[in-house]
């Protein structure tokens, strides 16, 4: 995080525990909480500076399927099937972002667009990267192959 964005953060916590009085020096306010990933104060159910819900925070926890075994009974061979938080290792998937749907991690850009972009309409990784340049090539390559896997098809990401 830039120092303008922390600092911005330091001073609504310190509003907002000087508005209950409390003195942020000498006491932590137990009703200020954070896991990390969200930063909630009194009965926020809502992180006030990214707007991610509280679920959005478990969902790893919830995140216990182990989808590529075999299940007995029904399979002979192995399984795949992406994990439904975190499908590879550069994207992810919330409840919250683009309803859903699997996108590359630090943004809410779909991997389908990315697929359709390598698939359909011919673009390289290079060409994809200059309509996003804020996705990492890694994480370009990854959609694509995540894409290729979901829909049974190989595709290089060039």
């Amino acid at each position: 995080m830039n120092r303008d964005a922390a600092a911005h953060r330091v001073d609504v916590l310190r509003d907002s525990l000087a508005a209950a009085n409390i003195d942020p020096i000498v006491v932590a306010d137990p009703s200020v909480r954070s896991d990390g990933t969200v930063f909630l104060i009194g009965r926020e159910r809502s992180d006030r500076f990214t707007g991610q819900q509280v679920f959005d925070a478990l969902i790893p926890l919830l995140d216990v399927f182990e989808l590529v075994e075999p299940i007995e009974g029904v399979s002979k061979g192995s399984l795949w099937g992406p994990s439904l938080i975190r499908p590879s290792d550069y994207t992810y998937i919330s409840p919250n972002v683009v309803a859903g749907e699997p996108c590359i991690v630090n943004s809410r850009v779909p991997t389908g667009t990315i697929h359709a972009l390598h698939a359909e309409r011919g673009l390289s990784v290079d060409g994809i990267g200059e309509f996003y340049p804020q996705l990492e090539e890694r994480g370009i390559k990854d959609a694509i192959a995540l894409e290729g896997r979901l829909r049974g098809v190989h595709l290089e990401a060039a």
